[in-house]
């Protein structure tokens, strides 16, 4: 509060935090939300990350707040700082082209092996970040200022897509790189694993670009 922590914070704080992140990027437009969302998750990794047997602990190495470091699965009554770590590092990844943030998130899944298994009722969040995994790699990015062609592209229920915009052209973040307006209009190019279809400048395009996305995979 006012710039002051009192305790260090927990895995599932960062966690929470970055995927907030990328959502307000998602909500804004605003690429300094995306850049803070994988400050974050990178940090995440650096002090929770088990490199041996995968997998996150809950407190960083060195912290006073437990006694002895231990990971945890249950998402109830919220998803797990191990269930939102995977959640957020997939789909960072997924606009990033990072495979090293994709093999972490792929740790927690062989390490809870057990309870996806046996007791999936316990770990509905996993599940869902375990579908994004196993999902085909989709991605929407928008260049250009245009509340509209946003609007459009985060329009129904895609959850397992990733967006990311940009007010103009950047190489910045893998998945707008190359990514140009087109005519001095906004464009926004529908992708899988970064293979794009020809950009787009109208927001009824977009929407029947999408729409015509999710018929053909259903």
């Amino acid at each position: 509060r006012d710039g002051v922590a009192k305790i260090d914070a927990y895995l599932e704080d960062y966690a929470n935090v970055a995927n907030g992140l990328l959502e307000l990027h998602w909500a804004t437009g605003d690429l300094r939300w995306l850049d803070e969302s994988r400050r974050l998750a990178g940090l995440a990794v650096d002090l929770f990350a088990d490199p041996e047997r995968g997998g996150f602990f809950v407190d960083p190495a060195g912290g006073d707040g437990l006694i002895a470091r231990r990971k945890e699965f249950d998402d109830h009554p919220t998803p797990s700082g191990n269930s939102m770590t995977a959640y957020v590092l997939l789909r960072l990844a997924r606009i990033y082209g990072d495979a090293e943030l994709e093999k972490h998130a792929v740790s927690v899944f062989r390490l809870a092996r057990t309870y996806l298994e046996h007791a999936p009722a316990a770990v509905g969040h996993l599940l869902c970040a375990l579908d994004l995994h196993f999902s085909p790699p989709r991605e929407i990015a928008v260049v250009g200022s245009s509340e509209e062609l946003r609007h459009a592209a985060l329009a129904g229920f895609q959850p397992t897509t990733v967006f990311a915009f940009a007010g103009e052209p950047t190489d910045r973040i893998p998945l707008l790189t190359g990514k140009d307006l087109v005519d001095g209009k906004p464009a926004a190019y529908v992708c899988e694993s970064f293979a794009c279809q020809a950009p787009v400048t109208d927001a009824d395009e977009l929407r029947a670009a999408l729409s015509r996305r999710i018929a053909s995979s259903a």
